[in-house]
């Protein structure tokens, strides 16, 4: 979708943005379809799509919930930061991953995977 990104049609949203301003970014994708909220309500939609209210209502949002397919539902909802794979590579894999992602990819779209928009 990377090259539709200009059309004002397609709207690009990266779990980094959201991380770090969820309530922007919740009232940039309200804008984006053109949908009016108010203050009230986008502060309970930011509460709603917290990574603690997702995890505090996992019954509600995890793939095959009630099916013992996870220890506990609340497992899918590992820790809602990035990186976790930080400190878990070898230094030869994290260079096996950079030199793989720089063939497949110009730098303006690794980055824009691996961060968001900044």
């Amino acid at each position: 979708y990377w090259p539709y990104r200009v059309l004002d049609n397609v709207h690009l949203f990266h779990y980094s943005n959201m991380v770090r301003d969820l309530k922007g970014t919740i009232s940039s994708m309200a804008a984006a379809l053109d949908v009016e909220i108010d203050d009230a309500q986008l502060a309970e939609f930011t509460e709603a799509a917290s990574f603690d209210s997702m995890k505090r209502n996992a019954e509600h949002f995890v793939p095959f919930s009630g099916t013992d397919f996870w220890k506990a539902d609340t497992n899918f909802f590992a820790s809602g930061s990035n990186r976790q794979w930080q400190g878990k590579l070898s230094v030869d894999e994290l260079a096996a991953f950079d030199a793989r992602i720089a063939e497949l990819l110009p730098p303006e779209e690794v980055d824009w995977l691996l961060n968001g928009y900044g």
